[in-house]
């Protein structure tokens, strides 16, 4: 099945697009450095979608419902706070028109 990624498709979707790097585990020593990488290796256009948090882990793991923080999450939220859908893993053609489906509020298949 072939990868779809958010932001090739962006033009498709009636809602922004934020990313979030929890570093929490990142050594306090390191993490400096780990956040200098990230600014140069995210294009300047999308930083001010780009947040970094380096707390509170285990509250967005909570918030969120997910079983881990390692790999990627989407979520489509409700008025900012209530999550009508999410995903996990390999974000696929089929998955994606889930996402789309969701955003225009009809039932996925």
């Amino acid at each position: 099945m072939k990868p779809v990624t958010l932001r090739e498709n962006r033009q498709n979707l009636s809602a922004g697009i934020y990313q979030i790097a929890v570093l929490e585990d990142v050594p306090a020593l390191f993490r400096s450095f780990v956040i200098s990488g990230l600014r140069r290796a995210i294009p300047r256009k999308l930083h001010d979608n780009f947040w970094i948090a380096t707390s509170s882990s285990r509250e967005w793991q909570d918030r969120t419902g997910s079983k881990s923080l390692d790999g990627a999450h989407v979520f489509v939220l409700e008025e900012r706070s209530l999550i009508i859908w999410r995903f996990d893993g390999a974000f696929a053609e089929p998955i994606f028109q889930s996402l789309l489906a969701a955003l225009s509020g009809q039932k996925p298949d």
